[in-house]
């Protein structure tokens, strides 16, 4: 269990800084988006990897929440730490 909680933190913490990079990114580069009129193409981008990082949170979410329940109902089971 542990090892997927491990995999779950890695998954959200790889998407929430793509996301973070995608989001700076497309600051500082706020005038040439307008200027070429891509603020639709970018926002509908940054929506898509949003909802990744999110999916990502929600999976890490569930699998911690697992993870509790299980270790509440048999906190000698060191199998779960494994």
């Amino acid at each position: 269990m542990r090892c997927l909680l491990t995999i779950a933190v890695k998954k959200r913490s790889r998407k929430l800084g793509e996301l973070n990079g995608y989001a700076e990114e497309m600051l500082s580069g706020g005038r040439t988006i307008a200027v070429y009129h891509r603020e639709e193409e970018i926002g509908n981008r940054f929506d898509k990897r949003n909802k990744e990082a999110m999916d990502a949170y929600e999976a890490f979410y569930t699998e911690y929440c697992e993870f509790l329940i299980e270790y509440s109902e048999n906190p000698a089971d060191f199998t779960l730490l494994a």
